[in-house]
Order: structure tokens, then C-alpha cells, then sequence
């Protein structure tokens, strides 16, 4: 099978990070998954409750009501079918963590908004990354460029790293100079939002331009291998990966 890459998503690019084989079942071979993970409309979920706080905040300068939220929260759980749930995370669990986060977002101190869900499309050596800055704010300083995530866990160094190759990629689609954060709503036993200040260097801009050109080289080699981690246990494609139905390489 011939595969052309002429433009690449973060978003693209770090699920076939996550799992080559993954990605091949749902981007190139079109399969159907058989249910997806909770975190998928959970992350969504509050992404775009998020999203919806931050405009209305850079329309009228006050947050919604926290069941505004919920209620947008709620709607991306009910455009999603066959979901699959941890044993660890059932759906009231989930549910209620979502509020707790929500709240806790209503109620941070007020920013100047200047851009949410901003597009940008970045020339990378032939081909083109397309991304979406989450948040734009504007302090005494300057611009901030925020990433918003939710997780199971705080940030480890690997993980800051991982966010500061995001961040420089979607500062090169930003003109002025920018500062660079994560949001990070955290589904802990007791829930909290933890705001980290991510140090971006030239280095970290070389680096993720050199794996992007990796990724898509090893796209358009069309030989996905699959890797195990937490992440099979709510896969919608894991019955493929079953060594009685295809071999499998793994690492």
C-alpha cells in the first residue's frame, strides 16, 4: 500500500507515537474499533467544556455555571457508542472527577483570553503540520501558550519534555514571543488542576521537527509494529492484535 504524507496533525503524529498498529487499523485500513477507551470522550469532554469557559471568559469576562459544563461534558459522552471502561473507572466515577475538575477550573483566578482552539499550519521540509493552540492568554509579560491536557498522573520529567516538542511546534505558528504552560486537570483520588510553567528551547524545536520527519518516514513505510502498554486493556482494536488471529511484533 502507497502512503503519501502531505500534512501531519500533533494529534496524528502522537497516536502513531502511542501505537503504530493502533493507528494503522483506524487511518489507513479504515477498520471500525470495537468501542473506545473512557478517556477519549472524558479528555474530550472536558476539552471542550474548557473550551467553552475560556470564550465565553474573552466574551464576557466571567466563567459559566459549573452544570453549563457538566451538561457539555455530558453530550460528548452521549455521541460516543460502545464505550469501554476500566475496571478502576466506572462511568459515575468518571463522571463525578469531571465535575470536581470542572469546578476547580470555574474558580481559577480570571486571564486575559486573546485565543482559544487557535489553528495554525506550519511548513516542515516539504510538508505541512497542522495544529490547534488550546489557549492564548496575555499577562503583564506577554503571550502564554497553553497546552490543556487531562491525566491519571502527575508529569514526570519524560512527560514535560514530551509537552515542551508540543509547545516549541506550535509556537513556530505564533509571530511575537510567547511563553509556553500546561493545564493539567489531573483525575487523582482527590482531583486538582496543576499549572506548570514549560521551559521550551531551540533544541526542543530542532527535536520534534526531526521526529516528525521520522514519523511521517516510517508512515509511508506502511510496516506498523504494535506496542503494549496501559492503553491496550480499552482498545477498541486489541482483538486484531490476538497472536491467533495475525502475528504480532511487540516491544
Amino acid at each position: 500500500m502507497k502512503i503519501t504524507v502531505k500534512s501531519l496533525s500533533y494529534s496524528t503524529y502522537s497516536s502513531f507515537i502511542n501505537c503504530p498498529q493502533q493507528f494503522f487499523y483506524s487511518k489507513i485500513l479504515k477498520k471500525r474499533p470495537v468501542g473506545v477507551s473512557a478517556n477519549l470522550p472524558f479528555g474530550s469532554g472536558v476539552h471542550a467544556a474548557a473550551e467553552y469557559m475560556y470564550r465565553r471568559q474573552q466574551a464576557f469576562q466571567e466563567p459559566p455555571e459549573v452544570d453549563v459544563l457538566m451538561r457539555i461534558f455530558q453530550s460528548v459522552f452521549d455521541h460516543s457508542t460502545d464505550v469501554i471502561y476500566g475496571e478502576k473507572q466506572p462511568k459515575e466515577q468518571l463522571f463525578s472527577t469531571a465535575r470536581q475538575l470542572l469546578t476547580l477550573l470555574v474558580n481559577e483566578p480570571p486571564v486575559r483570553v486573546i485565543a482559544v482552539e487557535h489553528e495554525i499550519l506550519v511548513p516542515v521540509d516539504g510538508f505541512y503540520v497542522i495544529g490547534r493552540i488550546d489557549l492564548l492568554t496575555e499577562d503583564q509579560n506577554g503571550l502564554i501558550l497553553w497546552d490543556i491536557k487531562t491525566g491519571a498522573k502527575k508529569y514526570s520529567d519524560e512527560d514535560l519534555k514530551r509537552v515542551a516538542q508540543q509547545l516549541a511546534l506550535y509556537g513556530l505558528g505564533i509571530s511575537k514571543p510567547v511563553r509556553y504552560a500546561v493545564k493539567t486537570l489531573l483525575k487523582l483520588k482527590e482531583p486538582r488542576i496543576e499549572n506548570l510553567q514549560v521551559p521550551v528551547t531551540q533544541a526542543d524545536h530542532q527535536e520534534i521537527i526531526e521526529q516528525l520527519l521520522m514519523v511521517k518516514d516510517a508512515m509511508e513505510c506502511g510496516k506498523p509494529y504494535r506496542i503494549r502498554s496501559y492503553r491496550c486493556e480499552t482498545c477498541g482494536f486489541k482483538h486484531l492484535c490476538d497472536p491467533n488471529n495475525q502475528k504480532e511484533n511487540t516491544l
